[in-house]
């Protein structure tokens, strides 16, 4: 996956809007709905929201995908700890 812009650009080629590059999740320890993301308050639909109130959304991330972006998430979180290890203040 790649961030380009305000685009998601995953393997499969899906490209999805994304709010300054911004991705987060939400803390909702219930349920995943809704739970992914974006900027200060989009939200970035998955295979979790399919089914539920929501009209369903093609462009809604798959299980693959899903698993591709925290991947990245998690590659960027583990890059800011390693930074934070080198800072010498």
């Amino acid at each position: 996956m790649e961030i380009e812009g305000d685009k998601l650009i995953f393997e499969t080629g899906k490209e999805i809007y994304c709010c300054l590059g911004v991705i987060g999740l939400f803390p909702n320890k219930d349920t995943f709905e809704g739970r992914v993301k974006h900027g200060f308050d989009g939200t970035i639909d998955t295979v979790f929201d399919i089914g539920y109130d929501h009209e369903f959304n093609e462009n809604a991330l798959t299980k693959e995908e899903c698993f591709e972006l925290s991947e990245y998430m998690i590659k960027a979180w583990k890059d800011f700890q390693k930074s934070l290890k080198l800072l010498k203040r």
